[in-house]
């Protein structure tokens, strides 16, 4: 957030800690933004949706862009055991992201203009043992986001997803702050470490610049090369 801060930039920023969101809206005042408003919320309750996506419209006057990028790892192992976790894990990634999607979707079109940015994975480009689930999940959002931009290209709406692979993110630390995550990082990403969050932040500030005024329907790939390691 903090690389798209400027003097004329409005935010408005969901996520279910008060604590570390309301740190985040000062940081970006801080930083010189215009204005920052907060919304509190766990985006698993779909039901919720629509009246937070209805206030920042009115906050905003107008959305310009919205960037989609919550998540979890979830537990590969206990979700083969139990359905109802692996359907967590994909209502998390997959559902939530529909209906947020969904309706920026229908906003975007009434003003004819948006852009719509969204975190999917290197995980969803292929079907792994290790997390199976949450790839089936990623996947699901990047055939998505590619069936929505072609709808929502003649409305002059450009619809993108940003692609990760590992990085040192709260949800990923996890497992690579063990020394067998530390192992599989050097092993399967050819930079030999995981990205950090600004450097994920980089290709997102892209999509939101004049700079990708002609580009629609793409997955990012930003993950040190780890695709390309099967």
């Amino acid at each position: 957030m903090r690389r798209l801060v400027s003097p004329t930039t409005h935010f408005m920023l969901v996520a279910r800690n008060s604590d570390r969101i309301t740190a985040v809206a000062q940081d970006l005042i801080t930083r010189g933004a215009l204005a920052v408003d907060t919304w509190v919320m766990d985006l698993d309750d779909t039901t919720a949706h629509a009246e937070m996506l209805a206030a920042a419209s009115e906050r905003l006057t107008k959305i310009d862009m919205a960037l989609i990028a919550h998540g979890v790892l979830g537990d590969q192992h206990a979700a083969e055991a139990d359905f109802e976790l692996a359907a967590a894990i994909l209502h998390t990634n997959f559902i939530s992201t529909v209906s947020l999607v969904t309706w920026l979707a229908n906003y975007f079109q009434g003003q004819r203009s948006g852009t719509l940015a969204v975190i999917s994975s290197v995980a969803g480009d292929r079907g792994r043992k290790s997390n199976y689930v949450y790839g089936a999940s990623k996947g699901a959002v990047v055939s998505f986001v590619k069936g929505l931009s072609t709808e929502l290209a003649r409305h002059n709406i450009l619809v993108n997803s940003v692609a990760p692979g590992w990085v040192a993110t709260d949800m990923s630390n996890p497992v690579l702050e063990t020394k067998a995550g530390q192992k599989m990082a050097a092993a399967a990403i050819p930079i030999g470490r995981p990205a950090t969050a600004e450097e994920i932040a980089g290709p997102i500030l892209f999509l939101a610049s004049d700079l990708a005024n002609f580009i629609t329907g793409e997955i990012i790939n930003v993950n040190g090369g780890s695709v390309l390691c099967g």
